[in-house]
């Protein structure tokens, strides 16, 4: 697995089976050229314009197995909404993607995450399978997904018939500010990446703890999972900024650390490893400052 930083919160992973970009928001740094055979599976955790850029939905025309997962809170454009699966309630929101088909099975199935109450965790996210050739794209018509059975047909259409396409599990976490946190697994990898899922400790308040008591009941169920790589707000604004990995760490595990969401302030991970919480894992936090910068896992 190969990792490149690309800013901020972005981050693009590479596999054998395929490309999985994380809340691209088309910044100030373009994306590294793609093999555009290779599956391209677009990760964005909320609408926050840090996080999101309506742009995404044009990266099918250079890239047309392109996959889109995102947060329900996402505006989709009408173009697009056709080709957008509604997802079933919390309980049932762990999506496979498998041969082209999105198929919704109960998390219970996996243990990964156990249905808890679907009012406050209803419909957490949105996923939408596109395949794009030179004049249209439409979903697979055996989706099992939920979609509009009443959305217009496409002329010259083309589905994704390839069953070794990908094959990838996807479960979110809910955030304690909007959106989701990702949850990938793909073969033996695991991902995490929080989105603006994090201990947001701004003066220590009763709203700060608040947010820090979601925080960990989101992370308890987690506790003691173990992955391969994980994406987490390092945020020099806040005065608890360690907080997010710090807890992280103590309900999870990860073989690689990469601290994100720093507005481009650099210093921040030789600065966490000085802390006393980064002691049993320094080893583990990858330096992310520089734009395109890769790692190989």
């Amino acid at each position: 697995m190969k990792i490149t930083y690309i800013e901020h919160s972005c981050f693009l992973v590479e596999t054998a089976e395929c490309y999985m970009l994380f809340d691209y928001y088309c910044g100030d740094v373009q994306l590294p050229e793609l093999d555009p055979v290779k599956p391209l599976l677009l990760f964005n955790s909320h609408a926050h314009p840090d996080h999101f850029s309506k742009e995404i939905f044009t990266l099918h025309e250079r890239y047309p197995r392109s996959f889109f997962v995102l947060s329900a809170d996402i505006p989709v454009p009408a173009a697009v909404q056709p080709f957008t699966c509604s997802m079933l309630p919390h309980e049932h929101r762990l999506i496979q993607l498998a041969g082209g088909r999105a198929a919704v099975v109960p998390t219970s199935a996996d243990k990964l995450v156990q249905p808890v109450d679907t009012k406050q965790q209803e419909a957490v996210f949105r996923a939408g399978i596109l395949r794009a050739s030179e004049t249209s794209m439409k979903p697979h018509p055996t989706s099992e997904a939920r979609m509009d059975d009443k959305a217009p047909d496409a002329p010259n259409v083309h589905s994704i018939t390839d069953a070794s396409i990908i094959d990838v599990s996807i479960d979110t976490l809910r955030s304690n500010d909007e959106g989701v946190a990702f949850i990938v697994r793909l073969g033996d990898l695991r991902i995490y990446h929080a989105g603006d899922l994090n201990n947001w400790w701004w003066d220590g308040d009763v709203e700060d703890q608040k947010l820090a008591d979601i925080y960990h009941e989101e992370l308890e169920r987690i506790r003691g999972r173990h992955f391969t790589a994980a994406f987490i707000p390092l945020d020099p604004r806040l005065n608890g900024w360690w907080k997010g990995i710090e807890d992280f760490m103590h309900y999870a595990d990860a073989d690689r650390i990469f601290p994100m969401h720093n507005f481009g302030e650099k210093g921040l991970p030789k600065k966490f490893l000085a802390l006393d919480c980064a002691a049993g894992y320094k080893n583990r936090i990858c330096d992310v400052e520089e734009p395109l910068t890769r790692w190989k896992l």
